[in-house]
Protein backbone atom coordinates (compact mmCIF):
# COMPACT_ATOMS: atom_id res chain seq x y z
CA UNK A 1 0.00 0.00 0.00
CA UNK A 2 1.67 3.09 -0.91
CA UNK A 3 2.04 6.45 2.03
CA UNK A 4 -0.97 9.00 1.80
CA UNK A 5 -0.05 11.95 0.03
CA UNK A 6 -1.30 14.50 1.95
CA UNK A 7 -0.01 14.92 6.06
CA UNK A 8 -2.69 16.08 7.93
CA UNK A 9 -1.33 18.45 11.17
CA UNK A 10 -3.49 18.98 13.80
CA UNK A 11 -1.88 22.14 15.75
CA UNK A 12 -3.11 22.30 19.17
CA UNK A 13 -3.18 24.93 21.83
CA UNK A 14 -2.70 23.01 25.09
CA UNK A 15 -3.42 25.32 29.01
CA UNK A 16 -0.90 25.36 30.70
CA UNK A 17 -0.50 23.21 33.91
CA UNK A 18 -2.95 24.57 36.55
CA UNK A 19 -4.74 26.08 34.46
CA UNK A 20 -7.96 25.01 32.35
CA UNK A 21 -8.33 28.06 29.86
CA UNK A 22 -5.98 29.68 27.06
CA UNK A 23 -6.31 33.05 28.32
CA UNK A 24 -8.49 36.30 27.66
CA UNK A 25 -9.83 37.01 24.13
CA UNK A 26 -9.10 40.96 25.10
CA UNK A 27 -4.89 40.23 25.83
CA UNK A 28 -3.27 40.62 22.34
CA UNK A 29 -2.52 37.84 19.94
CA UNK A 30 -4.78 35.60 22.20
CA UNK A 31 -6.97 35.30 19.76
CA UNK A 32 -7.89 36.23 16.38
CA UNK A 33 -11.64 36.31 15.82
CA UNK A 34 -13.89 39.30 16.71
CA UNK A 35 -13.44 41.66 20.17
CA UNK A 36 -16.29 42.82 22.10
CA UNK A 37 -16.92 43.96 25.58
CA UNK A 38 -18.11 40.08 26.63
CA UNK A 39 -14.69 39.40 27.88
CA UNK A 40 -14.87 35.92 26.29
CA UNK A 41 -12.12 33.25 27.67
CA UNK A 42 -10.65 30.97 24.64
CA UNK A 43 -10.62 26.78 26.42
CA UNK A 44 -9.63 25.39 23.39
CA UNK A 45 -7.53 26.54 19.93
CA UNK A 46 -6.60 24.40 17.34
CA UNK A 47 -5.49 24.70 13.48
CA UNK A 48 -5.76 21.71 11.01
CA UNK A 49 -3.30 22.13 7.84
CA UNK A 50 -3.43 19.30 5.01
CA UNK A 51 0.42 19.25 3.40
CA UNK A 52 1.63 17.60 0.56
CA UNK A 53 3.86 15.29 1.76
CA UNK A 54 6.39 16.31 -0.84
CA UNK A 55 6.24 20.05 0.45
CA UNK A 56 6.54 18.79 4.20
CA UNK A 57 9.51 17.37 3.31
CA UNK A 58 11.10 21.04 2.87
CA UNK A 59 11.13 21.02 6.46
CA UNK A 60 13.62 19.61 8.89
CA UNK A 61 11.08 19.30 11.21
CA UNK A 62 8.65 17.33 9.24
CA UNK A 63 11.13 15.50 7.45
CA UNK A 64 12.56 14.31 10.89
CA UNK A 65 8.98 13.68 11.93
CA UNK A 66 8.17 11.02 9.45
CA UNK A 67 11.45 9.50 9.69
CA UNK A 68 10.19 8.58 13.03
CA UNK A 69 7.37 8.95 15.21
CA UNK A 70 5.14 9.90 12.23
CA UNK A 71 6.29 6.78 10.39
CA UNK A 72 3.25 5.77 8.01
CA UNK A 73 0.69 8.20 9.47
CA UNK A 74 -1.53 10.69 7.70
CA UNK A 75 -3.11 12.62 10.45
CA UNK A 76 -0.85 14.24 13.60
CA UNK A 77 -0.84 16.27 15.98
CA UNK A 78 1.50 19.32 17.18
CA UNK A 79 0.80 20.50 20.78
CA UNK A 80 2.29 24.39 21.46
CA UNK A 81 1.52 25.92 24.22
CA UNK A 82 -0.63 28.86 23.51
CA UNK A 83 -2.66 29.92 20.50
CA UNK A 84 0.07 32.36 19.19
CA UNK A 85 1.98 29.51 18.88
CA UNK A 86 -0.68 27.76 16.70
CA UNK A 87 -1.05 31.03 14.65
CA UNK A 88 2.88 31.26 13.96
CA UNK A 89 2.84 27.42 13.67
CA UNK A 90 0.62 27.55 10.60
CA UNK A 91 1.92 30.81 8.87
CA UNK A 92 4.99 29.41 8.86
CA UNK A 93 3.79 26.16 7.24
CA UNK A 94 1.51 28.29 4.81
CA UNK A 95 4.69 31.14 3.60
CA UNK A 96 7.68 29.03 4.58
CA UNK A 97 6.98 25.74 2.95
CA UNK A 98 5.28 27.76 -0.30
CA UNK A 99 7.10 27.82 -3.74
CA UNK A 100 6.83 31.70 -3.93
CA UNK A 101 7.54 32.13 -0.43
CA UNK A 102 6.42 35.63 0.49
CA UNK A 103 6.79 37.37 4.15
CA UNK A 104 6.24 40.69 3.86
CA UNK A 105 3.25 41.84 6.42
CA UNK A 106 3.68 38.35 8.15
CA UNK A 107 5.57 39.86 11.38
CA UNK A 108 4.17 42.06 13.93
CA UNK A 109 5.25 43.45 17.47
CA UNK A 110 3.08 40.65 18.67
CA UNK A 111 3.98 37.70 17.16
CA UNK A 112 7.45 38.06 15.92
CA UNK A 113 9.34 35.37 18.51
CA UNK A 114 6.30 33.34 18.09
CA UNK A 115 7.09 33.35 14.14
CA UNK A 116 10.72 32.99 14.91
CA UNK A 117 10.06 30.22 16.93
CA UNK A 118 8.04 28.42 14.84
CA UNK A 119 10.31 29.23 11.78
CA UNK A 120 12.95 27.63 14.03
CA UNK A 121 11.07 24.79 14.80
CA UNK A 122 10.20 23.84 11.65
CA UNK A 123 14.36 24.87 10.16
CA UNK A 124 13.38 26.96 7.28
CA UNK A 125 16.37 29.17 7.10
CA UNK A 126 14.93 32.38 4.97
CA UNK A 127 12.22 32.44 7.41
CA UNK A 128 14.18 33.05 10.09
CA UNK A 129 16.92 35.18 8.77
CA UNK A 130 13.68 37.73 7.61
CA UNK A 131 12.64 37.33 11.45
CA UNK A 132 16.23 38.25 12.56
CA UNK A 133 16.52 41.20 10.25
CA UNK A 134 12.41 42.13 11.43
CA UNK A 135 13.56 41.67 14.82
CA UNK A 136 16.64 44.10 14.76
CA UNK A 137 15.02 46.80 13.31
CA UNK A 138 12.59 47.46 16.39
CA UNK A 139 14.92 45.99 19.08
CA UNK A 140 14.57 47.04 22.83
CA UNK A 141 15.77 45.90 26.01
CA UNK A 142 12.75 43.44 26.54
CA UNK A 143 13.10 42.29 23.26
CA UNK A 144 17.04 41.82 23.48
CA UNK A 145 16.78 39.45 26.08
CA UNK A 146 13.98 37.22 24.50
CA UNK A 147 16.21 37.48 21.20
CA UNK A 148 18.78 36.36 23.41
CA UNK A 149 17.14 32.85 24.28
CA UNK A 150 15.60 32.12 21.31
CA UNK A 151 18.86 32.57 19.28
CA UNK A 152 20.47 30.31 22.25
CA UNK A 153 17.96 27.70 21.65
CA UNK A 154 17.65 27.74 17.96
CA UNK A 155 21.46 28.10 17.75
CA UNK A 156 20.97 30.67 15.44
CA UNK A 157 24.32 32.69 15.55
CA UNK A 158 23.17 35.39 13.20
CA UNK A 159 20.84 36.42 16.23
CA UNK A 160 23.68 36.25 18.74
CA UNK A 161 25.52 38.43 16.87
CA UNK A 162 22.56 40.81 16.32
CA UNK A 163 22.53 40.75 20.03
CA UNK A 164 25.93 41.18 21.03
CA UNK A 165 26.17 44.54 18.54
CA UNK A 166 22.97 46.00 19.67
CA UNK A 167 24.49 45.35 23.37
CA UNK A 168 27.81 46.95 22.59
CA UNK A 169 25.98 50.37 21.50
CA UNK A 170 23.49 49.95 24.74
CA UNK A 171 25.20 48.42 27.40
CA UNK A 172 23.96 47.97 30.50
CA UNK A 173 23.74 49.01 34.83
CA UNK A 174 25.91 48.20 37.88
CA UNK A 175 23.12 46.96 40.05
CA UNK A 176 23.64 50.16 42.23
CA UNK A 177 23.32 52.24 39.51
CA UNK A 178 20.33 50.59 38.40
CA UNK A 179 18.62 51.35 42.13
CA UNK A 180 19.77 54.52 42.28
CA UNK A 181 17.80 55.12 38.57
CA UNK A 182 14.75 53.10 39.56
CA UNK A 183 14.32 55.11 42.96
CA UNK A 184 14.30 58.61 40.76
CA UNK A 185 11.99 57.29 38.07
CA UNK A 186 8.62 58.20 40.69
CA UNK A 187 5.51 56.08 40.00
CA UNK A 188 3.57 58.47 39.29
CA UNK A 189 6.56 59.65 36.40
CA UNK A 190 5.97 56.08 35.08
CA UNK A 191 2.24 56.12 34.88
CA UNK A 192 1.80 59.50 32.93
CA UNK A 193 4.54 58.04 30.38
CA UNK A 194 2.00 55.02 30.25
CA UNK A 195 -1.12 57.21 29.54
CA UNK A 196 0.81 59.20 26.85
CA UNK A 197 2.02 55.97 25.23
CA UNK A 198 5.04 56.19 25.76
CA UNK A 199 7.53 53.20 25.86
CA UNK A 200 9.76 52.91 28.31
CA UNK A 201 12.99 50.82 27.17
CA UNK A 202 14.16 50.27 30.50
CA UNK A 203 18.00 49.73 30.84
CA UNK A 204 19.45 46.18 31.53
CA UNK A 205 21.05 45.82 34.64
CA UNK A 206 24.56 44.08 35.39
CA UNK A 207 25.17 41.14 37.53
CA UNK A 208 28.44 40.83 37.78
CA UNK A 209 28.11 37.73 40.34
CA UNK A 210 26.40 36.09 37.55
CA UNK A 211 27.48 37.58 34.64
CA UNK A 212 24.05 38.33 33.61
CA UNK A 213 21.84 40.87 32.47
CA UNK A 214 18.52 41.01 33.00
CA UNK A 215 15.37 43.35 33.85
CA UNK A 216 12.21 42.09 36.30
CA UNK A 217 11.05 40.15 33.34
CA UNK A 218 14.02 38.42 31.75
CA UNK A 219 17.50 38.08 32.23
CA UNK A 220 20.75 36.50 30.10
CA UNK A 221 23.83 35.15 30.35
CA UNK A 222 26.57 37.47 28.55
CA UNK A 223 29.30 34.47 28.71
CA UNK A 224 27.81 33.33 25.21
CA UNK A 225 29.48 36.61 23.72
CA UNK A 226 32.90 35.38 24.85
CA UNK A 227 33.46 33.45 20.91
CA UNK A 228 31.47 36.18 19.31
CA UNK A 229 34.21 38.94 20.56
CA UNK A 230 37.13 36.91 19.46
CA UNK A 231 35.54 36.31 15.85
CA UNK A 232 35.06 39.75 15.71
CA UNK A 233 38.07 41.18 16.86
CA UNK A 234 39.65 38.54 14.55
CA UNK A 235 38.03 40.06 11.54
CA UNK A 236 38.68 43.95 12.45
CA UNK A 237 42.12 43.18 13.44
CA UNK A 238 44.23 44.06 10.48
CA UNK A 239 42.12 47.90 10.11
CA UNK A 240 43.91 47.89 13.96
CA UNK A 241 47.51 47.19 13.10
CA UNK A 242 50.46 49.45 11.40
CA UNK A 243 51.61 48.62 8.31
CA UNK A 244 54.09 46.21 7.80
CA UNK A 245 57.23 48.32 6.90
CA UNK A 246 58.10 48.82 3.35
CA UNK A 247 61.65 47.93 1.60
CA UNK A 248 61.83 51.45 -0.41
CA UNK A 249 60.25 54.67 -1.44
CA UNK A 250 59.91 53.22 -5.33
CA UNK A 251 56.38 54.09 -6.67
CA UNK A 252 54.27 50.82 -7.96
CA UNK A 253 52.48 50.98 -11.15
CA UNK A 254 48.61 52.10 -9.83
CA UNK A 255 45.15 52.71 -11.29
CA UNK A 256 44.30 55.53 -12.83
CA UNK A 257 42.49 58.36 -11.67
CA UNK A 258 40.60 59.24 -14.87
CA UNK A 259 41.36 62.75 -16.24
CA UNK A 260 43.23 64.10 -13.71
CA UNK A 261 47.22 64.64 -14.50
CA UNK A 262 48.10 66.45 -10.75
CA UNK A 263 46.67 63.30 -9.62
CA UNK A 264 48.78 61.43 -11.56
CA UNK A 265 52.24 63.33 -10.42
CA UNK A 266 51.65 62.84 -6.84
CA UNK A 267 51.52 59.39 -7.42
CA UNK A 268 54.56 59.59 -8.62
CA UNK A 269 55.76 61.53 -6.36
CA UNK A 270 59.40 60.92 -3.99
CA UNK A 271 57.20 61.20 -0.79
CA UNK A 272 58.61 59.98 2.45
CA UNK A 273 60.91 57.05 2.87
CA UNK A 274 58.83 54.22 3.94
CA UNK A 275 55.20 55.40 4.81
CA UNK A 276 52.04 53.56 3.31
CA UNK A 277 50.38 55.48 0.62
CA UNK A 278 46.58 55.75 0.71
CA UNK A 279 44.65 58.74 -0.84
CA UNK A 280 41.27 60.02 0.82
CA UNK A 281 38.19 60.92 -1.36
CA UNK A 282 35.75 63.34 0.30
CA UNK A 283 32.38 62.95 -0.49
CA UNK A 284 29.93 65.76 -0.12
CA UNK A 285 25.92 65.91 0.31
CA UNK A 286 25.97 62.17 1.29
CA UNK A 287 23.42 59.52 2.60
CA UNK A 288 20.20 58.97 2.74
CA UNK A 289 19.30 62.82 4.38
CA UNK A 290 21.82 64.03 1.92
CA UNK A 291 23.74 66.26 5.31
CA UNK A 292 26.39 63.72 5.96
CA UNK A 293 30.15 63.92 4.30
CA UNK A 294 31.24 60.40 3.91
CA UNK A 295 35.40 60.07 3.93
CA UNK A 296 36.78 57.11 2.01
CA UNK A 297 40.21 55.58 2.29
CA UNK A 298 42.01 54.18 -0.86
CA UNK A 299 44.69 52.00 -1.00
CA UNK A 300 47.00 53.86 -3.52
CA UNK A 301 48.36 51.02 -5.74
CA UNK A 302 45.29 49.18 -5.98
CA UNK A 303 42.27 51.82 -5.78
CA UNK A 304 40.53 48.95 -2.73
CA UNK A 305 38.44 50.83 0.12
CA UNK A 306 40.22 50.11 3.03
CA UNK A 307 38.07 51.88 5.66
CA UNK A 308 36.21 55.09 5.50
CA UNK A 309 34.20 57.28 7.80
CA UNK A 310 31.13 59.85 8.04
CA UNK A 311 30.08 62.80 9.24
CA UNK A 312 26.67 64.79 10.03
CA UNK A 313 27.17 67.11 12.77
CA UNK A 314 30.49 68.56 11.75
CA UNK A 315 31.82 67.14 14.78
CA UNK A 316 31.84 63.35 15.24
CA UNK A 317 32.95 60.90 12.97
CA UNK A 318 31.63 57.30 12.96
CA UNK A 319 34.51 55.00 11.34
CA UNK A 320 33.55 51.86 9.09
CA UNK A 321 34.98 49.00 6.77
CA UNK A 322 31.92 49.69 4.49
CA UNK A 323 31.58 52.88 3.07
CA UNK A 324 27.78 52.79 2.45
CA UNK A 325 26.84 51.45 6.29
CA UNK A 326 27.81 53.82 9.13
CA UNK A 327 25.04 52.25 11.51
CA UNK A 328 26.16 51.53 15.28
CA UNK A 329 24.80 48.33 15.19
CA UNK A 330 26.72 47.32 11.91
CA UNK A 331 28.68 44.06 11.24
CA UNK A 332 30.80 47.22 9.92
CA UNK A 333 31.46 49.84 12.67
CA UNK A 334 34.79 50.52 13.45
CA UNK A 335 34.56 53.05 16.39
CA UNK A 336 34.48 57.09 16.35
CA UNK A 337 36.35 59.84 16.71
CA UNK A 338 34.70 62.17 18.81
CA UNK A 339 35.71 65.72 20.27
CA UNK A 340 35.34 67.59 23.18
CA UNK A 341 33.20 70.66 23.97
CA UNK A 342 36.22 72.99 22.98
CA UNK A 343 37.05 70.71 19.75
CA UNK A 344 40.78 70.83 21.54
CA UNK A 345 40.55 67.01 22.22
CA UNK A 346 39.43 64.45 20.17
CA UNK A 347 39.81 60.27 21.06
CA UNK A 348 39.12 57.50 18.83
CA UNK A 349 37.55 54.20 20.35
CA UNK A 350 36.80 51.08 18.84
CA UNK A 351 33.34 49.70 18.19
CA UNK A 352 33.43 47.90 21.98
CA UNK A 353 31.39 49.13 24.47
CA UNK A 354 32.33 52.49 25.73
CA UNK A 355 33.37 53.71 29.10
CA UNK A 356 29.85 55.43 29.81
CA UNK A 357 27.64 51.89 29.70
CA UNK A 358 30.04 49.89 30.45
CA UNK A 359 29.61 48.76 34.04
CA UNK A 360 32.11 47.68 36.24
CA UNK A 361 33.11 43.73 35.83
CA UNK A 362 31.76 43.63 32.47
CA UNK A 363 34.61 41.26 30.70
CA UNK A 364 37.33 43.15 28.97
CA UNK A 365 36.59 41.49 25.32
CA UNK A 366 33.41 43.51 25.55
CA UNK A 367 35.23 46.98 26.10
CA UNK A 368 36.32 49.82 24.28
CA UNK A 369 39.73 50.77 23.82
CA UNK A 370 41.02 54.21 23.16
CA UNK A 371 43.37 54.09 20.37
CA UNK A 372 44.44 57.28 20.11
CA UNK A 373 43.93 60.91 21.49
CA UNK A 374 44.50 64.35 19.43
CA UNK A 375 45.13 67.71 21.37
CA UNK A 376 44.98 70.90 19.76
CA UNK A 377 46.73 73.87 20.96
CA UNK A 378 44.37 76.98 21.34
CA UNK A 379 44.62 78.97 18.70
CA UNK A 380 41.40 81.32 18.17
CA UNK A 381 43.27 84.22 16.38
CA UNK A 382 44.89 81.53 13.74
CA UNK A 383 47.53 84.03 12.89
CA UNK A 384 50.11 80.98 13.22
CA UNK A 385 49.33 77.25 11.87
CA UNK A 386 47.42 74.75 13.89
CA UNK A 387 49.26 72.35 16.54
CA UNK A 388 48.71 69.38 17.65
CA UNK A 389 49.88 66.15 19.87
CA UNK A 390 48.85 63.02 19.27
CA UNK A 391 49.17 60.09 22.02
CA UNK A 392 49.20 56.34 20.78
CA UNK A 393 48.86 53.72 23.52
CA UNK A 394 51.95 51.24 23.35
CA UNK A 395 51.27 47.27 22.14
CA UNK A 396 52.28 44.67 22.77
CA UNK A 397 53.64 42.79 18.91
CA UNK A 398 53.95 39.63 20.42
CA UNK A 399 49.90 39.40 21.38
CA UNK A 400 50.01 39.07 17.32
CA UNK A 401 50.84 35.40 17.33
CA UNK A 402 48.27 34.87 19.91
CA UNK A 403 46.40 32.73 17.61
CA UNK A 404 46.61 29.16 18.89
CA UNK A 405 46.47 30.32 22.64
CA UNK A 406 43.71 29.22 24.26
CA UNK A 407 42.47 32.82 25.46
CA UNK A 408 42.81 35.07 22.46
CA UNK A 409 43.87 38.58 23.11
CA UNK A 410 43.66 40.62 19.42
CA UNK A 411 46.89 42.48 19.14
CA UNK A 412 45.15 46.46 18.76
CA UNK A 413 43.81 45.36 22.46
CA UNK A 414 47.15 44.60 24.21
CA UNK A 415 47.70 48.21 24.90
CA UNK A 416 49.21 49.50 27.93
CA UNK A 417 46.62 51.87 28.58
CA UNK A 418 43.30 51.89 27.20
CA UNK A 419 41.28 54.82 27.94
CA UNK A 420 42.30 58.26 28.91
CA UNK A 421 45.30 59.00 26.89
CA UNK A 422 44.42 62.47 26.56
CA UNK A 423 45.96 62.77 30.17
CA UNK A 424 49.34 61.65 29.02
CA UNK A 425 49.90 64.10 26.29
CA UNK A 426 53.12 65.94 27.86
CA UNK A 427 54.26 62.49 29.24
CA UNK A 428 57.05 62.35 26.82
CA UNK A 429 59.06 59.49 28.37
CA UNK A 430 56.31 57.40 29.49
CA UNK A 431 57.04 53.93 27.60
CA UNK A 432 53.35 53.33 27.90
CA UNK A 433 52.62 55.83 25.30
CA UNK A 434 53.91 56.77 22.21
CA UNK A 435 53.68 60.98 21.27
CA UNK A 436 53.30 62.42 18.00
CA UNK A 437 53.61 66.06 17.18
CA UNK A 438 52.94 68.41 13.69
CA UNK A 439 56.15 69.16 12.22
CA UNK A 440 56.36 72.95 12.52
CA UNK A 441 56.43 74.73 9.04
CA UNK A 442 58.87 77.34 8.00
CA UNK A 443 57.57 81.19 7.34
CA UNK A 444 59.03 82.40 3.51
CA UNK A 445 59.39 85.44 2.98
CA UNK A 446 59.19 84.91 -1.25
CA UNK A 447 55.28 83.47 -1.16
CA UNK A 448 54.82 85.68 2.60
CA UNK A 449 53.47 82.19 3.28
CA UNK A 450 54.26 78.70 6.06
CA UNK A 451 55.68 76.83 3.94
CA UNK A 452 56.36 72.50 4.20
CA UNK A 453 57.83 70.12 2.12
CA UNK A 454 55.77 67.71 1.15
CA UNK A 455 58.41 65.78 -1.23
CA UNK A 456 55.48 66.25 -4.00
CA UNK A 457 52.38 64.35 -2.37
CA UNK A 458 50.47 67.44 -1.87
CA UNK A 459 49.54 70.23 -4.34
CA UNK A 460 47.28 73.00 -2.59
CA UNK A 461 47.96 75.34 0.23
CA UNK A 462 45.44 74.79 2.86
CA UNK A 463 45.05 74.78 6.83
CA UNK A 464 44.69 70.93 7.07
CA UNK A 465 48.24 70.01 5.41
CA UNK A 466 50.32 68.74 8.30
CA UNK A 467 53.15 66.19 8.99
CA UNK A 468 53.71 64.18 12.36
CA UNK A 469 57.18 63.20 13.55
CA UNK A 470 57.76 60.99 17.10
CA UNK A 471 59.11 63.78 19.74
CA UNK A 472 60.79 61.21 21.31
CA UNK A 473 63.41 60.97 18.77
CA UNK A 474 64.58 65.35 18.66
CA UNK A 475 63.02 68.43 18.63
CA UNK A 476 61.22 68.61 15.21
CA UNK A 477 63.35 69.80 13.13
CA UNK A 478 62.67 69.30 9.28
CA UNK A 479 65.65 66.31 9.08
CA UNK A 480 63.45 64.46 11.87
CA UNK A 481 61.70 61.02 10.61
CA UNK A 482 58.26 61.11 9.00
CA UNK A 483 55.42 59.16 10.14
CA UNK A 484 52.30 60.62 9.20
CA UNK A 485 51.35 63.05 6.68
CA UNK A 486 48.29 64.68 4.88
CA UNK A 487 47.62 67.39 2.74
CA UNK A 488 45.20 68.70 0.12
CA UNK A 489 45.53 67.52 -3.73
CA UNK A 490 42.31 68.34 -5.47
CA UNK A 491 39.36 69.73 -3.57
CA UNK A 492 38.20 66.81 -2.59
CA UNK A 493 41.11 64.14 -2.77
CA UNK A 494 44.09 64.45 -0.19
CA UNK A 495 47.35 62.19 0.43
CA UNK A 496 47.58 60.30 3.28
CA UNK A 497 50.76 58.41 3.98
CA UNK A 498 51.70 57.06 7.17
CA UNK A 499 53.72 54.11 8.85
CA UNK A 500 54.40 52.08 12.13
CA UNK A 501 53.60 52.36 14.86
CA UNK A 502 50.80 54.23 13.44
CA UNK A 503 47.60 52.05 11.76
CA UNK A 504 45.47 53.48 9.26
CA UNK A 505 42.69 54.19 12.22
CA UNK A 506 44.83 56.26 13.89
CA UNK A 507 46.22 58.16 11.12
CA UNK A 508 42.50 58.54 9.69
CA UNK A 509 41.05 59.54 12.97
CA UNK A 510 43.99 62.69 12.95
CA UNK A 511 43.13 63.42 9.88
CA UNK A 512 39.49 64.03 9.89
CA UNK A 513 40.14 66.07 13.20
CA UNK A 514 41.38 68.90 10.75
CA UNK A 515 38.00 68.97 9.07
CA UNK A 516 36.20 69.07 12.27
CA UNK A 517 34.59 72.15 13.41
CA UNK A 518 36.70 73.70 16.96
CA UNK A 519 35.34 76.09 18.93
CA UNK A 520 39.07 77.28 20.49
CA UNK A 521 40.86 76.41 17.37
CA UNK A 522 40.72 77.73 13.99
Amino acid sequence: MSEPENLIVHVVARPPEGSKNLGHATEPGTWAGPRDAMGLVVFAYAVKLIIPKHIALKSVYFAKQLEGPWKGMSSVEVPLKNTRGVDAFAACCVHGLSTKQFFDEMLTSYNQFNIYAAAGMLKLENLQVYCENYIEKSMTTERFLAAMRHGAKYERRNMLKICYRWFKHRGALDEDDAKAAEEENLPTDRAMAKAAGIVDDTKLTFSKLNMEVYTHLRRANISIFKDLADEEHREKSNIFVPPKPTASNQVTECKEYSGADILEKVKRAKGFHGLMRTYVKRKRRAGEDKKSTVYVVHHEASGDVIVAASCNDGKTFILSSDENDFSLTSPSYLGKVRPNFAGTVFKCIDYGIIPKVCPDGIPQYCKAVEHAAIVYETNVLGRVPNAMTVVLPTTNADSASADGKQEYTPPHHDCAITEKLADHYKKVSDCRVRILKTRKPIWSDDVEAWTMDFHGRVKLASKKNFQLIDVGKGGGTSDEETLMLFGKVTKDIFSLDYKAPMTVIQALSVALTSFADKLMVT
